[in-house]
């Protein structure tokens, strides 16, 4: 099952192998395996950035943080910076 071609198929399936997978066989995948069938959904989707629709209400958000940085109201960090205190947050 690991390292088949991973295609997207309508809602009441996730993801077609040879065969189709119900949300209820996934479920009872261990995590694992989940995650190497999300890894490999990404890369499929990620391989083409320009067919991924970004929603309005993305852009929306991404203009007015962009404006509230031109007009100094926030705080900008480093990313690596960001990445760091995001893990001590979280441990």
């Amino acid at each position: 099952m690991l390292g088949e071609k991973i295609e997207i198929v309508p809602r009441r399936m996730l993801f077609k192998l040879r065969f189709m997978i119900a949300r209820s066989d996934i479920r009872q995948m261990p995590l694992s395996d989940k995650l190497v069938m999300l890894e490999a959904l990404w890369e499929e989707i990620s391989s083409e950035p320009d067919q991924v629709e970004i929603p309005q209400w993305h852009k929306d958000i991404l203009d007015e943080r962009l404006m509230a940085a031109e007009r100094g109201e926030v705080e900008l960090i480093d990313w690596e910076i960001a990445k760091k205190q995001v893990r001590e947050l979280v441990r």
